[in-house]
């Protein structure tokens, strides 16, 4: 397949290229195309001001690898030059500095005898890693307090008494929001959205979409005798509803998956789903399947977002309605707009004729691709009308809206959800609210104590103004009348477990380690239990009682 009008652009995207990576010392052409004001850029030209307005002080912005932090530096330097601006303490005054170094040398003016008349103003963009590093500095330690007070108790948004020092981090920062009041779309995230419309509006600033053009003008009326999964993935993309799709399963792999996207991994992700990587020797007959965006989608190549969509591959979870729609399509004999919409959607004239020339071709030959072919029409459907596969993900993302919307309904089902599946965490058949295991459990007898549990408090904090402000987890706190309340954490992973326990599965040893997190809540609760008075033996395979064991003090005359 020769290069193309379209693949030069895309190019542009992906991690080998040499816009990939910035410096910070200006936006070049696609930068500023591809520009997504993001929600946290408000808090920083505030931070800005702020400085400005006390004639000097400190801003650090602090993140991870490929978060954009040098992109927003460049976009700032214009309309604030009365600011110094250091990027990841990378622009060191000698070679031989180290980054401590430079920035100690940076921020002399920033010391507690210094900082409350200084008139430098400084921006710094740094690394957590290299931010913890300089505050263990025992110079800094000593004449940098104030400094090392923020970082110490660093939040979204932290100040120094003085407002001399603001600590912004894109660290506490969610690529996605959380809408409290959607039912449709809890989750969703303006930025993802806003660069895949980028990508592909119908515009003549938009250098994709205008070689995208230039393509299919050259083709002219031999586009149907052959096929440029390019050009049909750019269509596809094209589509809201894909769109849409790919957005809420990269959320999808966020909360189950801890996958972390940074801006500079999604332009690559991008890349990687349009562009096949064997598109120099791309032969049709035997390409088109891996070529097409439904399989580059799940294919769990070098782009660590496609890897974690990988897990959510519909050809890789096996259920009725997936069993039922594989065995119609094994059996296709010919196409229609329907078979891949549903009946649910109505495709772009433009893309519906690509798809209908592509496929067809493959569905007229005799069945000889109908495993293939049965494959990528499931995967093209789901990428046409995204659902999730999961019941304790849909769940787990209603509950964490009616938890940051504090509804009193999901805080009960939270905490009955506690109580109840505490036995079946060590592997007991047996229920009771009154009674929670010790850690001494037995195969066939579980060895019990009684422990009246108080009902769990909760206490979210959200901004319905920073929808991406919040934490993916539910946090429960106990109170046993001690100084602080015992607190649960229960995140994605602990919530599944928990579901999955309820559903009538028992926990095995390998996922009690798994949930140690859970392991030691329960290990802390039970030293509140009243096993010093009684034990409670039971047998497993039939849930009796075989022996209770009660303790007496003997009193001395």
């Amino acid at each position: 397949m020769k290069e193309t009008a379209l693949l030069r652009q895309l190019r542009r995207l992906c991690h080998g290229s040499q816009e990939a990576v910035q410096n910070g010392s200006g936006l070049n052409e696609l930068d500023k195309y591809l520009h997504v004001k993001r929600p946290i850029e408000n808090a920083i030209t505030e931070s800005l001001d702020k400085i400005r307005a006390l004639n000097g002080g400190l801003i650090l912005l602090v993140g991870s690898a490929g978060d954009g932090k040098s992109h927003m530096i460049s976009t700032l330097k214009e309309d604030y030059d009365d600011f110094h601006f250091l990027n990841d303490a990378t622009e060191g005054c000698s070679p031989c500095m180290t980054a401590v170094e430079t920035l100690k040398y940076a921020m002399e003016e920033f010391s507690d005898d210094k900082i409350a008349n200084t008139n430098e103003k400084l921006f710094v963009a740094i690394n957590y890693g290299k931010l913890l590093d300089f505050i263990e500095d025992s110079d800094i330690k000593d004449n940098y307090k104030e400094l090392v007070s923020c970082v110490e108790k660093m939040e979204p948004i932290t100040k120094s008494l003085n407002n001399r020092i603001i600590i912004i981090s894109l660290s506490h920062l969610q690529s996605f929001e959380l809408n409290i009041e959607s039912i449709d779309k809890p989750v969703d995230s303006y930025f993802m959205n806003s660069i895949l419309e980028k990508i592909v509006v119908k515009s003549k600033d938009n250098k994709f979409y205008q070689a995208y053009l230039e393509d299919k003008q050259k083709q002219g009326l031999f586009y149907l005798d052959t096929i440029d999964p390019i050009q049909l993935n750019f269509e596809l993309l094209s589509e809201k509803v894909v769109r849409d799709s790919i957005v809420q399963m990269i959320i999808e792999a966020i909360i189950r998956y801890d996958l972390i996207v940074t801006p500079r991994d999604f332009l690559d992700f991008i890349y990687s789903i349009l562009v096949y990587p064997g598109w120099k020797e791309f032969n049709e007959s035997k390409d088109f399947f891996k070529a097409i965006l439904p399989s580059l989608l799940f294919d769990s190549s070098e782009n660590k977002i496609q890897k974690a969509l990988s897990l959510l591959d519909p050809l890789k979870i096996s259920n009725y309605e997936h069993d039922r729609e594989l065995s119609l399509l094994f059996s296709l004999q010919e196409y229609n707009d329907n078979l891949i919409t549903q009946g649910k959607i109505t495709l772009n004239s433009d893309l519906a004729l690509s798809l209908e020339n592509a496929l067809q071709k493959f569905i007229a030959n005799n069945n000889k691709y109908k495993v293939e072919l049965s494959g990528v029409i499931l995967r093209l459907q789901h990428a046409l009308c995204y659902h999730s596969e999961s019941k304790a993900y849909i769940e787990f993302v209603r509950y964490l809206q009616g938890y940051y919307k504090e509804d009193s309904v999901v805080y009960e089902i939270m905490d009955e959800l506690v109580k109840n599946v505490i036995p079946r965490h060590y592997g007991s058949y047996y229920s009771d609210s009154d009674l929670i295991p010790l850690n001494i459990q037995g195969k066939k007898y579980k060895i019990f104590a009684r422990l009246s549990m108080p009902t769990a408090d909760f206490e979210p904090r959200f901004n319905s103004s920073q929808p991406y402000i919040f934490e993916k987890c539910i946090k429960l706190y106990y109170d046993f009348k001690t100084d602080e309340p015992i607190e649960l954490v229960m995140d994605f992973h602990l919530y599944e477990h928990l579901h999955e326990l309820s559903e009538g599965k028992l926990a095995t040893s390998y996922e009690g380690e798994r949930n140690l997190n859970f392991s030691n809540f329960v290990r802390i609760i039970s030293g509140f239990s009243d096993a010093a008075q009684e034990v409670i033996i039971i047998d497993n395979e039939n849930n009796r009682t075989r022996l209770s064991f009660k303790y007496k003090k003997l009193q001395m005359n």
